[in-house]
């Protein structure tokens, strides 16, 4: 080939080349904000997927703790009923006389009786 000719077809191909490269960058432009704005979606679907997932855990054993914290304070009052009972048994007018008599004490005198207002 004459080297004009071949000047000219390089030409020819270096413009069609140059402008199918245009199109491939604008292509690929899109297809990137494409492929970046699903790879988003997919880390903020997946983040707000575990978020909720642990949400969920926290919860139940959170449930869990609280209904222990009830059964041990269930506990407790039934202790502290069966203690108030017990103090005032203890402390009976009735059962205080009988010890009373069997070390050998005598009623108080009024003198001995102190009001407290």
């Amino acid at each position: 080939m004459p080297a004009p000719l071949t000047l000219r077809l390089q030409a020819v191909n270096h413009a069609l080349f140059a402008k199918n490269r245009k199109l491939a960058r604008s292509e690929n432009r899109v297809g990137r904000v494409a492929v970046t704005v699903l790879i988003c979606a997919t880390l903020g679907l997946v983040a707000t997927s575990l978020i909720w997932a642990w949400s969920s855990v926290q919860v139940v054993e959170l449930q869990y703790q609280i209904s222990q914290a009830k059964e041990i304070q269930k506990q407790h009052r039934e202790l502290h009923e069966k203690l108030l009972i017990e103090y005032a048994n203890l402390t009976g007018a009735s059962r205080l006389e009988k010890l009373a008599e069997k070390y050998g004490m005598l009623p108080p005198e009024p003198s001995q009786i102190v009001r407290v207002p």
